[in-house]
């Protein structure tokens, strides 16, 4: 692992970002047999976005509306709109809507899945019954739909095909407490009272073993109910997106004369380490400043005045340059970010969703968290929200996303080494040898995180 590792992760986020849904073919089963307008599959699009916060679910129905009016024929919109309806405990409604779609794209898992869920809500179990049962097998290796084709039909009080069920999404998904659940449930009702104890232990065992076990299971709101719950985006070609004349204006590397560096870099010394080869532990550690270096730091843009223009965060020399129309200044120190940490790579992300970019700065040691006064101005809250993360840690990414879906910001960073676990090793390559520091998601508790608040592991 070396400087490359920086290369990959960041394909590896990119890669990440763009595997979220199955999309047209997929959803339908088939391939969409009509051209649907480009501003159709925007509403689409859009409607898709605000359906995944809960405070926007309410406006994504309008916009799946108004994409069908401008593409009646627009299957993955109406399959959006039942969905819509749906999650916004509108189940009554959304039944006439997603049966239509059924009508239309009678191999979509994801318009039965759908209408299963409407059925099941307004008490129709026979219906429901029927459409999850088609659903697991047009889609036999989800673990959901046999999820909830065994609780409906153990609702039923079919005991002994709902087992059946009930097994085929534990084998799917083992780690489905949900599933384990009503396994357990639906075989104590059966008489199967050793079973049912067996795999009740299984499911407490997992439950009690607490965050950093990955678990899945089975709820009632967006998103806790399998991908074929999901709203389905629809993909604009390039020549779709109108195009807009750009003026770029690159003066970063006149901005400012060249900065000295503050490490000083013994070759020799330098390329061992590069290569891998062995050096002393205590030599790491005493020249870890240069070790920092060696890897590399990078820069971030992110519009922290809100005049439109992108500014941008050097991470090495630990500057903030403001953008004005083109040219350049450094208002590191009136900005109030004059820390002397060394820091790897930054974030801007508005947390406290007040329409400013914060700013986030990931550290060979505890990481800081900026927030964005609106005044030019930023305020030091690492503390206040606990995002430091361990002293000893040197962290070289991350990202901010909405990992829970409640309208702000959770922080994933990603973590190198640890440096406070030395190895005991006379002669360590480095970094293949000193021991690595897991990873961190901090889930944002509130609009100001509370200081002290947990995170995800």
């Amino acid at each position: 692992m070396g400087r490359r590792w920086f290369i990959a992760l960041g394909a590896l986020l990119l890669w990440i970002g763009g595997c979220r849904r199955p999309e047209g073919p997929t959803a339908l089963g088939r391939r969409p047999e009509r051209v649907v307008p480009a501003e159709a599959r925007r509403l689409n699009n859009l409607g898709v976005a605000m359906l995944d916060v809960e405070r926007t679910r309410r406006e994504a129905i309008p916009l799946f509306q108004e994409a069908l009016k401008r593409a009646p024929h627009f299957v993955e919109a109406r399959i959006n709109l039942g969905l819509a309806l749906f999650f916004n405990q509108r189940a009554a409604e959304a039944v006439p809507v997603l049966e239509q779609a059924v009508r239309e794209a009678p191999f979509s898992p994801h318009a039965h899945y759908a209408l299963a869920h409407a059925y099941r809500a307004l008490g129709r179990t026979e219906e429901a019954l029927e459409h999850f049962r088609q659903v697991t097998e047009l889609a036999p290796q989800d673990s959901y739909a046999w999820y909830y084709y065994g609780v409906s039909l153990s609702r039923a009080h079919r005991f002994q095909e709902s087992i059946q069920a009930l097994r085929k999404a534990v084998e799917l998904d083992p780690v489905n407490v949900s599933a384990l659940y009503n396994l357990a449930q639906t075989l104590g009702r059966a008489g199967q009272r050793e079973e049912a104890a067996r795999v009740m232990e299984r499911f407490v065992a997992l439950k009690e073993a607490g965050e950093g076990t990955m678990t899945t299971e089975a709820g009632l709101s967006y998103l806790e109910q399998g991908p074929y719950a999901e709203a389905i985006p629809v993909v604009l070609s390039p020549e779709e997106v109108p195009p807009r004349r750009v003026q770029a204006r690159w003066a970063v590397a006149q901005t400012f004369a060249p900065v000295p560096t503050e490490v000083k870099r013994e070759g020799a010394w330098a390329e061992r380490v590069l290569r891998g080869e062995p050096v002393a532990p205590e030599e790491l550690l005493s020249r870890r400043a240069e070790v920092v270096a060696l890897w590399g730091q990078g820069v971030a843009w992110g519009d922290y005045d809100n005049d439109g223009d992108p500014d941008l965060y050097l991470c090495a020399p630990r500057r903030l340059l403001r953008n004005d129309g083109g040219k350049w200044t450094d208002v590191t120190s009136q900005a109030g970010l004059t820390h002397r940490d060394r820091t790897t790579a930054a974030l801007w992300g508005d947390f406290d969703d007040d329409r400013d970019e914060d700013l986030y700065l990931l550290n060979d040691g505890p990481n800081r968290l900026y927030r964005n006064n609106g005044d030019g101005t930023f305020t030091d809250v690492t503390q206040e929200a606990g995002v430091a993360g361990p002293p000893q840690v040197w962290s070289v990414g991350g990202a901010w996303a909405d990992v829970d879906h409640d309208g702000d910001l959770d922080l994933y960073v990603c973590n190198y080494v640890d440096w406070g676990e030395r190895p005991q090793a006379p002669q360590v390559r480095f970094p293949q040898d000193w021991p690595g520091a897991p990873n961190l998601l901090f889930r944002n508790r509130a609009i100001h995180p509370q200081p002290g608040a947990p995170s995800a592991g």
